[in-house]
């Protein structure tokens, strides 16, 4: 306490884990009589509350700054005691209006102090919540809505770049990688200098070990365990599964958990984990000698197609879809968009709870525009339709893809046709892109009798689509 200070006093705040270094200077009238001080306390000690937020709700009264602190201080320590010593509050406004009037003024105090450190109505509320979070008004806030977002993930498409280039395929009806994609990649490493990686010199010896062991299906999803891992991240940890060594932290990185536990699911015996480690070391001198330095000059530099895909889908398709895609906890996720990957592409469900955490990869045909792709994300969303209209009519067999393939081609018409049959048309020309016919004959018989169907299998279709 000082007597040569007056009522705006000093305040330093150190350290705010060591409470003990803070400082404030205050003015006293009298040493007889310390309510002058403990007032001018109050108030330093709220000034800690006055920051450029609450300067700039002020200053829209025009006040000068100087006066603009001064008041929202004195009416700061007038709102802690409201709320926190209610019987303090009338000494405290008492002795800040005799500092203001020059004299102990008799009059109804309440009213006079707001008058002499009269201050924005905005202000005052602003000082009430930070004062009292609790006081803030009651906002109605909106659930996050899911919605698909289009994402190009380079783990995702260097795993799908090395299955492409080995020439994996299980399936009649749909490829599951582009058919010239190989040739295209061998053009591009020759403008680079390089004749053959480690993956095309073993590109054989993989497709022989991948087509001969059922476990080997779970590489076309294996990268979509890996969506917040890097292509580093991810081909370490999965040599940690090759080397039963999934418990080393310093191998599988959290990012790269999941991925590498559901990978040692099914890598459980030798052999396949062997194969699974050459491999992995071919996609990382892939990545190294090629396929990192491609992947950032092409598809990480493709932004905008990526953008037309999304307005696209936001615009025109998800609205429309929106009740059927709720419906079955797909109505959020990423969208891959792969130039490796063929008409057949991936859908990976997530958690249920999450309803936003789903993942699909999608073909996207040279000179396609925004559009193809849009389409063939509705096609593979209609799995989720072909499984449970599929699971009493035919048993899971290898020899069942195609079937599955034409179900879930065809399902994806029938969507359209009911929620969004504007856009129809344009997914039955790319469906018979995507098998090569001339999307000119575009007729809906020539369509229905390209992916036939048993009736039965129709009609399960449709009930599970329209008996939700």
């Amino acid at each position: 306490m000082s007597a040569v200070l007056g009522p705006e006093g000093r305040s330093v705040e150190e350290d705010r884990t060591r409470g003990r270094e803070n400082a404030i200077a205050v003015w006293t009238r009298s040493m007889e009589d310390p309510i002058a001080s403990v007032s001018a306390a109050v108030r330093e000690m709220c000034m800690a509350l006055i920051d450029r937020r609450v300067l700039d709700a002020a200053s829209r009264g025009g006040q000068s700054t100087m006066k603009l602190v001064s008041s929202a201080g004195v009416r700061c320590g007038a709102i802690l005691l409201e709320q926190h010593n209610p019987d303090f509050l009338p000494r405290y406004q008492r002795a800040f209006l005799s500092a203001a009037q020059g004299t102990a003024a008799e009059v109804e105090v309440a009213t006079a102090f707001e008058d002499a450190y009269a201050i924005d109505s905005a202000v005052i509320d602003m000082l009430r919540v930070r004062i009292d979070p609790a006081a803030a008004p009651a906002v109605e806030t909106r659930p996050r809505l899911p919605r698909w977002s289009v994402r190009a993930l380079p783990q995702v498409d260097l795993w799908y770049h090395g299955l492409a280039i080995v020439g994996v395929e299980r399936a009649e009806l749909l490829a599951q990688y582009d058919q010239e994609y190989a040739s295209a990649i061998e053009q591009a490493k020759r403008d680079r200098g390089l004749v053959a990686t480690r993956l095309d010199s073993l590109a054989e010896y993989f497709r022989e070990e991948f087509g001969s062991k059922s476990e080997f299906r779970f590489l076309d999803q294996m990268p979509l365990f890996f969506q917040e891992a890097t292509p580093e991240q991810m081909l370490a940890a999965l040599e940690a599964v090759a080397d039963r060594q999934t418990y080393r932290r310093d191998r599988v990185s959290p990012e790269a958990s999941a991925g590498a536990a559901a990978a040692a699911q099914v890598f459980n015996k030798g052999s396949l984990r062997r194969a699974l480690s050459r491999y992995v070391e071919a996609l990382e001198q892939e990545w190294d000698v090629f396929y990192g330095e491609y992947w950032t000059e092409t598809i990480g530099a493709d932004s905008s197609s990526r953008a037309e895909l999304g307005d696209f889908w936001e615009a025109s398709v998800a609205p429309r879809l929106g009740d059927f895609l709720a419906d079955r906890g797909l109505d959020g996720g990423t969208i891959l968009v792969s130039s490796a990957v063929g008409p057949e592409g991936r859908l990976f469900i997530g958690d249920p709870r999450a309803r936003d955490d789903n993942q699909v990869v999608v073909w996207s045909p040279p000179g396609s525009g925004s559009r193809e792709p849009a389409y063939h994300v509705v096609k593979e969303i209609c799995y989720s339709v072909v499984a449970p209209a599929l699971e009493e009519l035919v048993e899971e067999k290898p020899e069942t893809i195609s079937l599955r393939m034409t179900a879930a081609v065809r399902c994806g018409a029938l969507v359209l046709d009911r929620y969004a049959p504007i856009l129809a048309a344009g997914y039955r020309r790319a469906m018979m892109r995507s098998v090569g016919e001339d999307s000119g004959t575009a007729t809906i018989g020539w369509f229905e009798d390209r992916f036939a169907l048993e009736p039965e299998i129709l009609t399960a279709l449709r009930d599970e689509i329209g008996g939700r």
